[in-house]
């Protein structure tokens, strides 16, 4: 059965703007086929990253490392 959890976390940067994050966890299935994604999404930036069945440690390591950015708000905004 195919399930998304979706999580929003909001702040107010130094100018008082708020800056609103989300970050998507999905179990998909489709065709015979399931795995697994995650996306993350600030402002205009996205990135959506599927992770099939055998490659569940990819998961794992890619939420130990949102878990790292959420905690050192390390996700900054920048002019380039």
């Amino acid at each position: 059965m195919p399930r998304k959890e979706k999580l929003t976390h909001k702040f107010k940067n130094g100018d008082g703007s708020e800056i609103v994050t989300t970050v998507s966890v999905e179990h998909w299935q489709r065709g015979g086929k399931s795995g697994f994604g995650f996306s993350a999404g600030r402002g205009d930036d996205f990135i959506s990253v599927p992770i099939g069945q055998d490659q569940v440690a990819r998961f794992l390591h890619a939420g130990e490392f949102l878990r790292f950015l959420s905690t050192r708000q390390q996700w900054v905004e920048a002019v380039v």
